[in-house]
């Protein structure tokens, strides 16, 4: 009870640290800023909800419900986010308590005792701080802090596997393939986390003594929810791109995603070589070893395949994770990582799974953990708490610069690249639009906004941002503007003729009407 008491008090700790560590940068990523920004489209501006484009996986549920809670809640982006990324770690950890806990006891065919349970619950929140405080040096491992980035499917396959094979009624059944029906429609992803390893899983654990005949023999209850709910998402996800504008995910060659994820990997090892030359200073090399982690759990999750039913899943887990993103091309670059970084962090709690979760070593781990803990506190060049509140309080230097220059200067619009425009709409205190535009053209994009932005008519000036556009073209399809500001490095030009900008803003939907 005092070790787990312990743990549980470093897993808080842990989570403050790295939540006071984390660079500003993961909240400002136009990825996380998408939910923020239709939050704030639909409820304070009364957008078109049809008039959308979305993501690829738009993170309609559960993702979008509760960002848009506490971004309501708070009134403030940045604030909602660090909530959300508290909420999520912890529910994280949760289930993953729960998962191996399921695992264990199916191992041993019998309930485990409140000791071993406890025990178990104490590797997990060891394992879980360390993932946290290892993030700063391999930036993938934010998923866990972070909504619209395949988080949420991760959390329901966790959630998901242990809860199919326990007896449920009727009611729980139908919520559960509901939740899986919605999370699938939202994030296709669960396809390949839970739906196609549960099914592949099934069909090696055929029940002698099963009352089911023919076919259903090699679809037990669990995988019979699976494949229908499944499809069902599939089918719903079909019906919203019938009349809502989703978003075709970018690929390449598969072999172009295997050079790429090769490179990755001959770098990550060499950062690993790096940091062994060096007498273990420069650089902890967490990818690289979460790497290895990765496939040693491959290796003995297949030996181990048919020892248990979840054994077998995480074998289909881990393998289905590692390949598919460079099978279908969606390995681009380090940034990719994100669709296989659900295998990189199970597989460390695998092999201590492996281990039997020992007593033995579980009062050093804890040793280890703290003494962790105190040298990243005497590191930090200022206090952890102090740093936590300025990140709360942090605002996006574009949006502080324009809410300046509209001090003096009646701003009506702003126009910026992509990534620019979503930190300016979501975070500008004086509530200005901000719109993004098509490299090279500089007309209307509706990529991940709303068509009807860009057909609307603005009053006052408009400022255009030069970061990410090209300076020429800006004064050749806009014209002169009547003055110039600079944000710190960026230069901002003013426009108080609108007639050449609301061209170019339309030109495209007028285009397609």
């Amino acid at each position: 009870m005092l070790k787990y008491a312990i743990t549980l008090i470093l897993f808080f700790v842990s989570l403050f640290v790295s939540l006071a560590l984390s660079p500003e940068g993961i909240y400002q990523n136009s990825d996380i800023l998408y939910l923020p920004s239709l939050a704030l489209d639909l409820f304070r501006d009364k957008g078109d909800f049809l008039s959308w484009s979305f993501t690829p996986s738009p993170y309609f549920f559960p993702d979008f419900p509760i960002v848009s809670v506490l971004f309501l809640a708070f009134g403030n982006a940045q604030k909602a986010l660090l909530t959300f990324a508290l909420l999520q770690t912890i529910l994280f950890t949760v289930l993953l308590e729960q998962f191996w806990i399921f695992q264990r006891a199916e191992k041993k065919r019998s309930s485990l005792s409140k000791k071993d349970s406890r025990r178990i619950k104490s590797w997990i929140l060891l394992i879980v701080s360390a993932l946290l405080l290892a993030a700063p040096e391999f930036p993938t491992l934010y998923i866990l802090f972070l909504p619209s980035i395949h988080a949420s499917a991760f959390l329901v396959t966790l959630y998901a596997w242990p809860l199919l094979h326990n007896k449920l009624n009727k009611r729980q059944s139908v919520f559960l393939f509901i939740w899986i029906v919605l999370t699938v429609a939202s994030d296709r992803i669960l396809v390949v986390e839970l739906v196609v390893p549960g099914i592949l899983a099934g069909f090696l654990f055929v029940k002698k003594e099963t009352s089911d005949r023919g076919w259903k023999r090699f679809f037990p209850e669990s995988s019979r929810i699976l494949l229908v709910a499944g499809i069902a998402g599939l089918i719903l996800h079909a019906i919203l791109r019938s009349f809502l504008h989703i978003e075709k995910s970018g690929k390449i060659s598969a072999l172009v995603a295997f050079a790429q994820f090769q490179k990755d990997g001959i770098r990550f090892f060499a950062e690993a070589r790096n940091w062994i030359g060096t007498g273990f200073r420069d650089g902890f090399p967490a990818p690289a070893i979460l790497f290895l982690f990765l496939l040693i759990a491959l290796l003995f999750s297949l030996v181990r395949i048919r020892k248990s039913k979840t054994t077998s899943f995480l074998f289909f887990f881990f393998a289905i994770l590692t390949t598919a993103p460079i099978a279908s091309g969606s390995y681009i670059d380090e940034y990719s990582l994100r669709y296989a970084a659900p295998a990189l962090i199970l597989a460390p709690f695998f092999l201590i799974s492996i281990a039997g979760f020992p007593k033995r070593n579980l009062t050093l781990a804890i040793f280890l953990l703290f003494l962790l803990l105190w040298k990243i506190a005497d590191k930090s060049p200022e206090g952890l708490e102090n740093r936590l509140i300025r990140l709360a309080q942090w605002v996006p230097q574009e949006s502080i610069c324009l809410d300046e220059i509209a001090e003096k200067e009646p701003i009506g619009l702003a126009i910026a690249d992509f990534w620019t425009s979503k930190k300016i709409l979501v975070f500008s205190k004086k509530k200005i639009p901000a719109l993004h535009v098509a490299y090279g053209t500089l007309e209307g994009s509706h990529t991940i906004s709303n068509r009807d932005w860009y057909l609307k008519d603005y009053d006052g000036t408009v400022a255009v941002f030069k970061k990410g556009l090209e300076a020429p073209r800006i004064l050749e399809v806009y014209g002169t503007p009547y003055s110039k500001e600079n944000c710190g490095e960026v230069s901002v030009f003013l426009y108080r003729d609108l007639g050449k900008i609301r061209d170019a803003l339309r030109r495209p939907f007028q285009k397609t009407k």
